[in-house]
């Protein structure tokens, strides 16, 4: 699980493994937990926060969103908390524009922090390999 800084995305979404470790306790099976949580659970929340967008059911939104801040906070990802924070936030004041931005935002970062958490767990898998 080594991550160097030049194969970090352009965004606050890069991992800094040590941290990741550290976050943990340095418990790599959690690690690896909280990774497949993450990795299982963002598509169905993007889904239904895509969905809810569609008809303005802003409290799905927000529940979405929030649930997807606490797991973002996992793995130190600032601008994807901060576009989770944005998108509830829309969604309590029942703002469709600004949730769609914010969604958009959102959808990038996870993105983002979706193929690097795959790429981390496929060196990772290879490492164990080895």
């Amino acid at each position: 699980m080594n991550v160097k800084r030049s194969e970090c995305v352009e965004s606050s979404s890069c991992l800094n493994e040590a941290a990741l470790l550290d976050s943990v306790g340095g418990d790599v099976d959690f690690l690896t937990e909280l990774v497949g949580l993450f990795l299982a659970a963002s598509p169905t929340l993007l889904c239904q926060i895509r969905g809810a967008l569609a008809v303005n059911d802003f409290a799905t939104i927000r529940r979405a969103a929030r649930i997807l801040k606490s797991l973002l906070r996992s793995f130190a990802v600032k601008q994807a908390e901060k576009a989770a924070e944005a998108l509830e936030t829309a969604a309590c004041h029942g703002e469709p524009a600004t949730a769609a931005e914010a969604f958009r935002a959102l959808e990038k970062e996870i993105e983002r922090l979706t193929s690097a958490l795959s790429e981390l767990e496929a060196r990772r898998g290879h490492a164990r390999l080895h």
